[in-house]
């Protein structure tokens, strides 16, 4: 089937037929005043087209996005607009308001920042809203000629569980010097709410992700040709709300409530009572299966060798429950600008460390005149085993592509993705509609990047 998104198009063609006017503007406005405007808007867009050759994986980058790019062309996957609005109150004191619209979630506009920033002599601190400084290009990801790549490689910067975009709350910034070279410290805190579109075989869900006490550090520092990124977040709850966890747990309680029912009424057999007490308790374990603190830890780098760049990260999450696990992640990649435009490859992967959710235990009583009790935990246990092949993030890709800038301000991109996860029972991230499916999705990408 062939997606298209017929109302993004022409406003997009009109947001870089406006990033040349404010450009020729603002030009001509440098030139004539004497000193710099309080008021400053720029912005960014990418209109981005790609074709999937899989009609079973649906390939998005936003964890919100509810229109994935299935087999066909589609403007959903990559299409973007962002303005950005920057007010000096004084000297020192400014206001940065950042409003981003996606294509795949249906050009709704989502605030990314909404913060006040107070410069002192070494020291930046920031209240409102920013964006969670995970990884190395995570201020920069939706800017597509920021990047190299038509998007971040989407086993690492992909959605959930790695996307906690934006958190309201504060930071502070520390410029060190250092006997190497300049550090950058950054700490911050705060709470965050996304949406999470879930997919099945017959809906699309909007869940409402709750991330509440996100704390982290970062440290950057310069040497020599190479920047250094070291990123430390921990969640201290994180919460998916949805009609399908919603019922999970109320079917967990029920059953657990039938199972101490029963061992109530065997209480003159105390060894079979007992057993059925211990299966209420397997059963409880699974109460809230997605809810859980969470931390990350991540590692980047950038080096420049002349025309050759290499770009680098790696990163852990220790999502703290038997169903979500521990996962690592890695990308690199290679550019190399030539005086007919920059080629460039990029491989990287996720993969899930720790065992899936162990539902060994959630067996049937066999007892005569419960049928209807073991009909709802074997019921339960193949909800949970097709939960956890949800929610396995692990994947891989391969990137081939080539940059070509059209001005100071445009790029124009082409690339090749061959995206994959380990079997056919898990689809990291992708988004299907039933297991098993076809695990092999070819990408092939035009993109046309602009700043503004």
């Amino acid at each position: 089937m062939c997606q298209k998104h017929p109302s993004f198009v022409p406003a997009a063609l009109g947001a870089l037929l406006l990033s040349h006017c404010l450009a020729s503007y603002g030009q001509a406005a440098n030139s004539t005043e004497e000193t710099p405007s309080k008021l400053r808007f720029s912005g960014f867009a990418t209109i981005g087209l790609v074709s999937n050759s899989n009609p079973d994986a649906g390939v998005v980058f936003s964890g919100a996005q509810t229109k994935p790019a299935f087999k066909g062309l589609s403007a959903d996957l990559d299409s973007v607009l962002g303005l950005q609005l920057d007010y000096a109150l004084l000297a020192d004191t400014s206001l940065t308001v950042q409003a981003v619209a996606r294509a795949g979630e249906d050009l709704q506009p989502s605030v990314r920042m909404a913060y006040l920033e107070h410069r002192f002599d070494t020291v930046n601190a920031r209240l409102g809203r920013m964006r969670t400084p995970l990884f190395l290009d995570t201020y920069a990801e939706e800017i597509g000629y920021a990047n190299p790549l038509i998007r971040g490689p989407i086993p690492l910067y992909g959605a959930a569980p790695s996307q906690i975009i934006h958190l309201d709350g504060a930071s502070l910034q520390w410029r060190v010097p250092g006997a190497l070279g300049p550090v950058l410290l950054e700490a911050y805190y705060g709470n965050g709410r996304f949406k999470y579109a879930w997919f099945s075989a017959s809906a699309v869900e909007q869940a409402n992700v709750i991330v509440d006490d996100i704390t982290g550090i970062t440290l950057s520092t310069t040497l020599g040709n190479t920047t250094l990124r070291l990123a430390r977040t921990n969640l201290g709850s994180y919460r998916v709300d949805s009609s399908n966890n919603t019922e999970l747990n109320n079917g967990i309680a029920a059953l657990s409530a039938g199972l101490n029912r029963a061992a109530a009424a065997y209480a003159a057999v105390p060894a079979f009572a007992q057993s059925l007490t211990a299966k209420a308790r397997v059963l409880d374990s699974f109460y809230d299966a997605l809810h859980a603190p969470q931390q990350y830890t991540g590692l980047g780098f950038s080096s420049n060798f002349g025309p050759l760049t290499v770009l680098g990260d790696w990163a852990t999450w220790n999502l703290n429950t038997e169903m979500l696990g521990k996962l690592n992640a890695w990308q690199l990649t290679l550019t190399y600008e030539t005086a007919h435009g920059t080629p460039y490859v990029s491989v990287s992967q996720k993969n899930r460390t720790s065992p899936r959710g162990d539902t060994s235990q959630v067996t049937p009583t066999g007892v005569p005149g419960m049928g209807q009790l073991d009909a709802g935990i074997a019921g339960l246990r193949s909800g949970l085993d097709r939960l956890a092949l949800y929610t396995d993030a692990s994947m891989q890709s391969f990137t081939l592509g080539a940059r070509w800038e059209l001005t100071n301000n445009m790029a124009l991109k082409a690339q090749y993705d061959l995206l994959s996860t380990p079997s056919p029972q898990l689809t990291g991230a992708f988004k299907v509609r039933n297991i098993p499916f076809d695990n092999n999705v070819n990408l092939i990408s035009v993109a046309l990047d602009v700043v503004f």
